[in-house]
């Protein structure tokens, strides 16, 4: 009986094996719905190749020349090593949940090498581009302080665009200086965030939000659009590129299309990797203040609430 169940298994389509994946992903690893659909999609490049093949390929049928030549058939048709990198991570996902359901006996995977990455140090803008990009908000304009205080809050906070959209007026510590942050996989950590933010952000609460027709379940989202619902991604992404471009027409060449992450190296923030690469471990707080200087300090502690002390355009007192 129990032979007969495994031959059937080892007899699942691609069909089949990607909802077991994707299942495995949402339940096993709590993957966001944006992540486990980027895993999926190159999975089914994998079944592309494998049903082109004489004789099509089952997923138990694949080895790891298989993998081999299909990793290579993608290089050539110029996929670049970091991309190869996450096609190989979605391959190792793929039939780590197959070989757990028993639907392989091995992981083809297991001997599968990733091709190497340089690694190179992100492109960041001076503190005088940033105040240019910070100045070319224009105050006249409808929900123009909301802008204003997402751009001091991605520069002051180093978030994700997923992250700053998504936070909550109930998760603002600005007594502690501090946001509670739910990123990738609903992981929910603290960011410290500079007096500047904080005052930006208390200007557009108390100003043009209370203003706008706050939707149904977007009561405690901090940015809203301009029919009161939780502000998208894409609308940030046309934000920065608009004011970027703006800013720095004269002395900063901006992509096409600014891919998502790259918004928190404009933005003049070190990630971590590039503080050990820069800095090698040594002065890390040092090198971020000079290149932020709207980070939270060492020992920095907010006063609440924050006080005013200039014209909403004067930069004097920053």
């Amino acid at each position: 009986m129990f032979s007969v169940i495994r031959s059937e298994l080892r007899c699942m389509t691609w069909d089949q094996a990607l909802v077991v994946f994707r299942m495995y992903l949402k339940l096993e690893r709590s993957l966001s719905d944006r992540t486990v659909e980027a895993y999926v999609r190159d999975v089914k490049k994998l079944k592309e190749y494998a049903l082109s093949a004489q004789p099509a390929l089952l997923p138990a049928a694949i080895g790891l020349e298989d993998l081999q030549i299909f990793i290579g058939q993608q290089a050539r048709a110029g996929l670049e090593a970091s991309s190869q990198a996450r096609l190989i991570s979605a391959l190792r996902s793929f039939y780590r949940s197959l070989r757990l359901e028993r639907i392989v006996e091995v992981d083809p995977t297991e001997l599968l090498e990733s091709p190497r990455q340089g690694r190179k140090l992100p492109i960041f803008l001076t503190v005088q581009e940033v105040e240019e990009m910070i100045a070319a908000v224009d105050l006249s304009l409808p929900l123009a302080h909301r802008d204003l205080a997402i751009i001091e809050t991605l520069y002051s906070c180093g978030l994700r665009v997923s992250e700053c959209c998504g936070l909550r007026i109930s998760r603002l510590h600005f007594g502690e200086g501090f946001l509670r942050v739910v990123g990738k996989g609903d992981k929910e950590r603290l960011v410290p965030i500079g007096p500047e933010a904080i005052r930006r952000i208390e200007q557009y609460r108390q100003g043009e939000r209370v203003h706008l027709p706050v939707q149904k379940k977007s009561e405690d989202s901090v940015f809203l659009n301009a029919r009161g619902g939780t502000l998208s991604r894409v609308s940030v992404f046309n934000l920065v590129k608009k004011l970027a471009i703006k800013g720095y027409r004269k002395c900063w060449a901006m992509p096409a299309s600014p891919p998502p992450r790259s918004i928190r190296t404009w933005t003049g923030n070190i990630c971590a990797a590039t503080s050990c690469s820069s800095t090698r471990g040594r002065g890390k707080r040092s090198a971020l203040e000079r290149i932020n200087p709207r980070a939270p300090r060492a020992g920095h502690r907010s006063t609440y609430p924050v006080q005013d002390p200039c014209p909403l355009d004067d930069r004097a007192h920053r």
